[in-house]
């Protein structure tokens, strides 16, 4: 069992040190006052521990809706663009049709002519 990386053999130590130091008079008063102030600092400790952890999680769940939503973007635009470029596909393949038959019309009419003009003089 290690307390701030200090074993059994040290903690000892220090209770021995702390005894003729402050003497057995003074001993449990600054037990005491250590006492409040390490339940004061974990007090703080858990504060910061849950304030972190409750901003953490709210920057966590905007990173996740952001992350889907670069997800779902390929095909929310597929879905937005699709009728327009229907539509212009639609229109492109008419005014494609209509050159084309206007070029068979122009080839047959000019092919006619060819063949009723007299041959050039040679």
């Amino acid at each position: 069992m290690e307390i701030l990386g200090i074993g059994p053999a040290e903690l000892v130590l220090i209770l021995l040190v702390a005894f003729v130091v402050l003497g057995p008079e003074r001993l449990p008063a600054v037990a005491r006052t250590l006492g409040r102030w390490l339940r004061y600092l974990r007090g703080l400790s858990g504060e910061f521990t849950s304030q972190l952890q409750s901003e953490l999680g709210d920057t966590a769940q905007e990173l996740r809706t952001a992350q889907q939503e670069l997800h779902d973007l390929p095909q929310h635009l597929y879905s937005e663009l699709q009728t327009p470029l229907s539509s212009i596909s639609q229109e492109l393949r008419q005014s494609t049709k209509g050159l084309s038959d206007n070029a068979i019309e122009n080839l047959g009419s000019n092919h006619g002519q060819a063949e009723t003009s007299p041959p050039p003089d040679v």
